[in-house]
């Protein structure tokens, strides 16, 4: 997938398209970020990720220490895994996936449904779900995954979000896009600054552990 949209997102919100940015994450580097989902059943999480490969299991973003959600990829087969009402429940696809291309991951949850999708297509059969995501102790990692069972990998991550709600289809497909969805944002990571910082406006601020800032975007 070669992506060559230059959408901004326009007045007062950070840039992200045709000058996008990203983070590089080797061996292992994290952004560590608040919980914002615990005790919610209706979430969705977004982010584009560029891998050189894929073996093992890989942590993407999310927490499994405290078992509570993640997206991973799993070799070539992307995963969204939750632990609700005590149950874990996953949704899984290997959608043949390129190495060192920009791909699109959302996850998305209505409270009864799990739905995967990859550059802007859903993919698995969708899990069913109930109650709500555990109150974690520690914080969500980005490319680490908080798990000794699941490794880091050397990857690129850009445009990170956490939203408190499911993300409809159309959604979905603005931010594959590059067009901004404000509704229901409570985090929002990697942007076209040179920080690990919220622009959500909820100030949920990351700690960087060793990433570093590039100009090798997605929607460059």
């Amino acid at each position: 997938m070669t992506v060559t949209n230059s959408h901004r997102f326009g007045a007062g919100v950070p840039a992200f398209g045709g000058a996008s940015r990203e983070f590089t994450f080797a061996g292992a580097d994290s952004v560590e970020i608040p919980d914002v989902l615990g005790g919610t059943s209706s979430f969705s999480i977004a982010v584009w990720v560029k891998q050189p490969s894929f073996s093992g299991i890989r942590g993407i973003f999310g927490n499994w220490q405290e078992t509570g959600l993640i997206i991973r990829t799993n070799g070539s087969n992307v995963q969204f895994y939750t632990h609700m009402n005590s149950t874990t429940k996953s949704v899984s696809n290997n959608p043949s996936p390129s190495v060192d291309t920009w791909n699109h991951i959302a996850a998305t949850c209505d409270g009864s449904t799990m739905t995967l999708y990859f550059n802007d297509s859903s993919i698995g059969t969708p899990a069913s779900v109930s109650g709500a995501l555990p109150t974690l102790t520690n914080q969500w990692w980005v490319h680490d995954p908080g798990s000794t069972s699941i490794e880091k990998q050397d990857c690129q991550l850009a445009d990170a979000r956490i939203y408190s709600k499911e993300l409809s289809a159309s959604e979905v497909s603005d931010l594959y896009a590059g067009t901004h969805v404000s509704d229901s944002l409570e985090a929002w990571y990697f942007t076209d600054n040179d920080d690990v910082d919220d622009y959500s406006g909820n100030a949920r601020h990351g700690t960087n552990s060793g990433s570093t800032y590039s100009t090798d975007g997605p929607l460059d």
